[in-house]
């Protein structure tokens, strides 16, 4: 019996190892087609041709950046195509095993392979939106890494215990992704909020939840005293026409939000919001929901319907008001919020992103849980409104979603896990499986002609 025991563990380790391999190999094909430097890659190719690294860090620190891990390694990496190919491969990779491994499926091969195809769904053309290089080690690295190092908090809220090796991992890691400013806030939040939960709850200090904390602090603090971020944040506001972002009103900067989230969300061809809201469906579906229940969890793509619709009246149909959100391009202000309509268009906005997260809870079944973590998710969609991301959101479009989209993939696979081990209906699992699968086919095809 032990030794057939053993077997099986064998088999089901060789498995999740040639799954891992498998989405390694698709990252490595897609990444043959990045083969030159473009845009901001050339700024850290140049870097180390005409100063010392120290020197160039220290000049980004003063007049753009406080990414000084993450810029370091870009000087690195923009020498030598291949190191980056296998190493961002391997970052995506990392983020598919990671995001198992935070709800505890990292030992299952199919929510493996989901996690992949999730991940392999995220739109191709993110990574020459600044430089292929610049991109992937600005936006998707410091994902990846963030993923990984919440493992041992996610570990202490199931009561498990971390390894030593996944512990100092997972430091080692939080020192890289805290390095860009959305991951340190976080890294921040989640350890602050959960690690103090878990803390109360077992009336003791964890060392390891502590240090994490104290690099996400300590990073965020570097993050806001940068003399180059007021820089940058001046020079981004007058690239875009805006006046100074500390003067915008509420009503602005909820716009800002609205705008940015709805046009990445709804109006564009977002193959990772078709597979992550399909996933939630068919876990609904699964699980044997109503009727009402369904059309809830499928607010998300009806919306991005409505809204490709509107983009495609422009400015002369009866969905001209909503159609304005579907651009960076922003006219902000009061006299522009109250035109006749655009209240409303935000007001349907916000409940498409309410019915979102709705549509999870609903999905993931009426457990305590699954309501604190909606609600939870609710409060961090509200701040974001509140108080946006930056002007910059204008300019980086997409690439600053990519917290958003860990999230969603995070979202889309705690909803399938237990699907089968619950005796739910089998169809609707299988059809999610397709659909990621189809999406991740498409999207991987679609490299090819991005080459630049």
């Amino acid at each position: 019996m032990r030794a057939r025991e053993q077997g099986g563990e064998r088999a089901r380790r060789l498995r999740c190892a040639l799954v891992l391999l498998a989405i390694f190999a698709a990252q490595g094909v897609m990444r043959l087609n990045c083969d030159n430097l473009i845009l901001d890659d050339w700024t850290f190719f140049a870097a180390l041709e005409e100063t010392s690294l120290p020197r160039f860090l220290l000049s980004r620190w003063h007049t753009w950046s406080s990414r000084l891990l993450i810029e370091g390694t870009l000087c690195l990496t923009t020498h030598s195509i291949w190191a980056w190919r296998i190493l961002d491969s391997a970052a995506e990779t990392l983020t598919a095993w990671a995001l198992c491994r935070l709800i505890g499926a990292h030992r299952r091969a199919d929510m493996l392979a989901l996690s992949g195809l999730l991940v392999t769904a995220i739109p191709f053309a993110l990574l020459r939106s600044t430089g292929w290089q610049a991109t992937s080690v600005n936006y998707y690295w410091p994902l990846a890494c963030a993923l990984a190092a919440l493992i041992p908090l996610s570990d202490a809220l199931r009561g498990e215990h971390t390894g030593r090796a996944c512990a100092a991992a997972s430091l080692l890691l939080a020192l890289f992704a805290a390095n860009q400013e959305q991951m340190a806030a976080a890294l921040f939040g989640a350890t602050a909020v959960l690690g103090g939960f878990v803390q109360a709850r077992e009336r003791r200090a964890r060392p390891l939840l502590l240090a994490l904390l104290a690099i996400a602090a300590a990073e965020l603090l570097m993050h806001l005293l940068c003399p180059g971020n007021a820089l940058r944040s001046a020079q981004s506001v007058a690239i875009v026409n805006l006046r100074d972002y500390a003067q915008f009103s509420l009503i602005d900067k909820l716009s800002v939000g609205l705008s940015s989230t709805g046009a990445i969300l709804f109006f564009g061809n977002n193959p990772v919001l078709i597979a992550c809201a399909g996933c939630v469906l068919c876990a609904a579906a699964a699980r044997r929901r109503s009727l009402p229940a369904l059309l809830v969890c499928a607010a998300p793509l009806a919306m991005a319907a409505l809204c490709r619709a509107a983009w495609r009246m422009g400015e002369t149909g009866p969905l001209a008001p909503l159609a304005a959100y579907g651009a960076f391009v922003l006219q902000l202000g009061p006299e522009r919020i109250l035109l006749p309509g655009r209240m409303a268009a935000m007001a349907l906005l916000a409940v498409a992103l309410g019915l979102c997260l709705l549509g999870v809870y609903l999905a993931l079944g009426h457990r305590p849980a699954a309501a604190c973590g909606a609600f939870a998710l609710a409060l961090g969609f509200a701040a974001r409104m509140a108080v946006s991301l930056s002007p910059t959101v204008i300019e980086s479009g997409e690439r600053t979603m990519l917290p958003l989209y860990g999230a969603m993939m995070l979202a889309a696979l705690l909803c399938l896990r237990d699907c089968r081990g619950d005796g739910s209906r089998r169809w609707p699992v299988a059809a999610a499986f397709a659909l990621c699968t189809l999406l991740a086919a498409l999207n991987l095809a679609g490299s090819f002609a991005l080459a630049a």
